[in-house]
């Protein structure tokens, strides 16, 4: 009986362990103007460098998104930067989500990417498809 209890706890834990990885952390303020979603940063030829992270988002006046980026649980934050939306991507790694590719400057002025990616029920989603299209 031992032996039942022990494998249905490390069932139920390997079950809680993959829906943690699976549930994608959206949240979308009242106002319509902040947001949380995964994001993820880009090379300048597109790829990804390092993993999705939540990123916490805001609309600014002028269109643009001010970011601010997770690190590590522990870890503390990245601090915020400010991104362009360069536009929707026309297919995203799980068919529940929509992506976009966004473009800000490094410290030195250089361009960097990153892809943010929210479900595609979100409210976020008409505000950010007319953002790209401006």
């Amino acid at each position: 009986m031992d032996l039942v209890w022990a494998s249905l706890t490390i069932a139920v834990l390997g079950g809680m362990i993959y829906a943690a990885y699976r549930i994608e952390p959206h949240w979308v303020a009242k106002s319509g103007d902040r947001f949380i979603g995964n994001g993820q940063p880009m090379n300048d030829l597109h790829m990804p460098v390092g993993r999705w992270r939540e990123v916490r988002v805001a609309l600014l006046a002028d269109g643009a998104l001010r970011v601010d980026q997770r690190r590590k649980i522990g870890m503390g934050k990245l601090g915020a930067t400010i991104w362009t939306v360069v536009s929707r991507m026309p297919e995203a790694t799980r068919p529940t989500l929509i992506e976009y590719l966004l473009r800000g400057r490094t410290s030195t002025g250089a361009p960097t990417f990153m892809m943010i990616r929210i479900p595609k029920k979100s409210p976020m989603v008409a505000v950010l498809d007319s953002i790209a299209t401006q």
